[in-house]
């Protein structure tokens, strides 16, 4: 089952939120990363971080993090070892959605921080080492999940149906009614 929640101060969607704002402090405050300042901007201004927390079998439990503006090692953020980076061959089928919600335009949302982690996510599950009957998520993301970011959570959701899934978000989306 699936559940989506506007960001509320408390549970998951607070304690998830408050690790992407550590983060983002975090690379605010040190210079150790060896960023430059555009880099620096980049990671704490723009684009969408996700985060989340996963339980599998009462007894696995893991964090990820997913930048929608970093997708692979040769990113000079991108092999920090923070971020998971976009599959080579996902398996979970994407669309092209702009920032309005209009699908067919903008950019391919495989991009995208829901995008990334649940196909990270789905590879953890089909490789762990025992039959998996149980699985929890919870996934913090700034913005609203977009059309094909929820396409790809329904699709996961699929592949994984005894799965419990609570989506929460912090910015909502200026989706254009009747489109999708």
């Amino acid at each position: 089952m699936t559940t989506f929640k506007k960001y509320t101060k408390n549970g998951w969607g607070h304690s998830l939120k408050a690790r992407v704002d550590e983060l983002r402090k975090k690379v605010i405050s040190q210079a150790a990363f060896g960023l430059s300042p555009l880099e620096v901007k980049l990671l704490t201004e723009q684009g969408n971080i996700g985060a989340c927390f996963y339980v599998i079998n009462d007894d696995h439990n893991e964090y990820l993090l997913a930048h929608s503006q970093i997708d692979d090692a040769s990113d000079p953020l991108g092999n920090m070892g923070i971020f998971i980076h976009k599959q080579q061959r996902p398996v979970f089928k994407t669309m092209r959605v702009d920032s309005r919600g209009i699908i067919g335009q903008g950019h391919n949302r495989d991009v995208d921080s829901e995008s990334k982690i649940f196909e990270e996510l789905h590879k953890r599950i089909l490789n762990y080492p025992e039959p998996v009957t149980k699985i929890e998520v919870f996934l913090y993301t700034e913005r609203e999940p977009c059309i094909s970011c929820e396409k790809v959570i329904d699709q996961f959701m699929h592949y994984h149906p005894n799965a419990e899934l609570e989506v929460y978000y912090d910015k909502g989306t200026t989706r254009v009614k009747g489109v999708n």
